[in-house]
């Protein structure tokens, strides 16, 4: 299964038809910009149906520390991030790293999600 689209800043179709594939695989949406020497990190929650979004917004278990445990493996002095309601945003990861860093983090979430009642429910009814 794939699970992340990388491409460039200005890769808006490829990133948009990512995006409209995770919304009906119910997949959270992972994806990495590559700049030359640096690359950004975003996932997104918004794919999800409610009931999972609900799941992730809530913050009420250790998922956000482990996201953060992962980006701390692979970042460099340079990287940074951002935690929105429903966006993490990791800047200046270097290149070589972003890519396996986005398949963990797709990885711990969709542990997540394939444990949940809200997908369990989702998947029977395909």
């Amino acid at each position: 299964m794939k699970k992340i689209e990388t491409g460039k800043d200005k890769d808006a179709e490829k990133f948009n038809l990512w995006f409209h594939y995770c919304i009906d695989k119910q997949l959270p949406y992972v994806i990495v910009k590559n700049k030359t020497k640096y690359s950004s990190v975003e996932w997104d929650f918004i794919t999800f149906d409610e009931p999972l979004r609900e799941m992730f917004s809530s913050r009420n278990d250790d998922y956000t520390k482990k996201v953060i445990d992962i980006f701390k493996k692979y970042c460099c002095n340079k990287s940074n991030y951002t935690v929105s309601c429903h966006l993490f945003f990791f800047k200046m990861i270097p290149k070589e790293n972003a890519e396996k860093f986005a398949e963990e983090i797709f990885d711990l979430l969709f542990e997540k999600v394939e444990k949940s009642t809200a997908f369990t429910n989702k998947t029977q009814s395909l």
